[in-house]
């Protein structure tokens, strides 16, 4: 077999080509990743922050889920807020929850008591 010898130059541009090639083909493969990215992914990112925090909300106008003293005080302010800011648009929204409330309730005992007897 014939010695092959290389200079430290042709060594260095040998590798400084891989190098690039290299390169070259992580930035197409980075582009095509972050495209899918903005394209298929930040869409949903947007609507599962809101999700999240309307839930949030949600569950601290409700009472279920309200952990310290804090969310409890914020709740209560925010809920206040609302209804003095509203109140002419809650009220009968609120009687008509309340009467949905009745009938499904009478509705149960109902059911319970025709179960029973």
């Amino acid at each position: 077999m014939q010695d092959l010898k290389y200079s430290e130059e042709e060594i260095a541009e040998q590798g400084q080509k891989y190098i690039d090639q290299f390169k070259e083909k992580m930035k197409k493969v980075a582009d095509e990743v972050l495209g899918d990215i903005y394209s298929n992914l930040m869409p949903h990112i947007e609507s599962d922050s809101w999700t999240n925090y309307r839930n949030y909300l949600q569950y601290g106008f409700s009472k279920e889920w309200v952990s310290d003293k804090w969310r409890q005080s914020y709740h209560v302010e925010l809920r206040k807020q609302i209804l003095l800011e509203h109140k002419a648009e809650l009220v009968p929204l609120l009687n008509e929850d309340l009467v949905k409330r009745v009938e499904v309730l009478e509705n149960e005992l109902k059911r319970t008591y025709d179960r029973y007897f």
